[in-house]
């Protein structure tokens, strides 16, 4: 899974326009090509790009806690999110911390099924289908589900 978020600030105000990406590649394809299937959500305005990546996350996690793979690898371009679920870094962040647990209890959940979860950190250049996803939910202001 790669997974992604954008935010973009709408004109002077505080207001931002934000959304999220997901894609999900079939074991062994080693995320090449085309994914097999795409998610993608339009976030309410003002969330930040920290909350849109970490909605980008919990799409995957659930999809994979529901689809019941014995080995999952989580790609995210977000070194915030690779450390705070790796347990490197504390999350401090009193907006970021629902985020946070829901995305450790959503990771209890795939260890309690038995299936082999890590997150890693991937470089943006490697991760252009969920920042395209991303970025086509604020163009579009809408989610679309691919199979999802």
């Amino acid at each position: 899974y790669r997974s992604d978020g954008a935010s973009r600030k709408n004109g002077w105000g505080i207001q931002c326009l934000a959304g999220a990406g997901a894609a999900y590649w079939r074991p062994g394809s080693r995320g090449g090509g085309e994914p097999h299937e795409k998610w993608r959500a339009y976030l309410d305005a003002g969330a930040t790009n920290n909350v849109a990546e970490y909605e980008g996350l919990l799409a995957s996690m659930r999809r994979a806690a529901r689809k019941r793979d014995k080995e999952v690898i989580f790609e995210v371009d977000s070194m915030l999110l690779a450390r705070q679920i790796g347990h490197v870094w504390a999350c401090r962040s009193p907006s970021l911390t629902p985020y946070y647990e829901k995305c450790l209890q959503l990771g209890d959940t795939l260890d309690a099924r038995g299936i082999t979860w890590s997150i890693r950190h991937i470089y943006r250049e490697y991760n252009q289908a969920a920042d395209s996803l991303s970025n086509e939910a604020i163009d579009v202001g809408s989610w679309e589900s691919a199979g999802w």
